[in-house]
């Protein structure tokens, strides 16, 4: 078993470190028209992701780490709202985009469940 020293080491954070690198990569294709809309929103929704895991855990709490979780949690749930959007809306590639949801839920499941 590893030792947790710092919230990087935390699988969760590390995770969601690749979901928001994950989210600058998929933006990078949308409409320049986007660029302050749903581009933006995307990105913060990534990002919140492992801010709130790396939150919680400086807090050092049981309950503010439980706290930051379902925060992190409900980004995701977020950052996956915006991308099905983003294939309804035609601006993403409907297989880029299952592959992507797919693998960030699997990867919250394993990390939080």
């Amino acid at each position: 078993m590893t030792t947790i020293r710092s919230y990087r080491d935390l699988d969760a954070w590390k995770r969601a470190m690749v979901v928001a690198v994950e989210a600058y990569r998929i933006t990078e294709q949308f409409p320049r028209t986007e660029l302050f809309g749903l581009v933006q929103q995307l990105r913060r929704a990534a990002v919140s992701i492992p801010s709130s895991i790396a939150e919680g855990h400086s807090r050092r709490t049981r309950q503010a780490s439980i706290n930051h979780l379902n925060i992190a949690l409900g980004s995701l749930a977020e950052f996956e709202t915006q991308l099905t959007l983003s294939i309804r809306w035609d601006s993403l590639p409907n297989r880029r985009l299952s592959r992507s949801c797919g693998t960030r839920r699997n990867q919250a499941n394993s990390s939080w469940h």
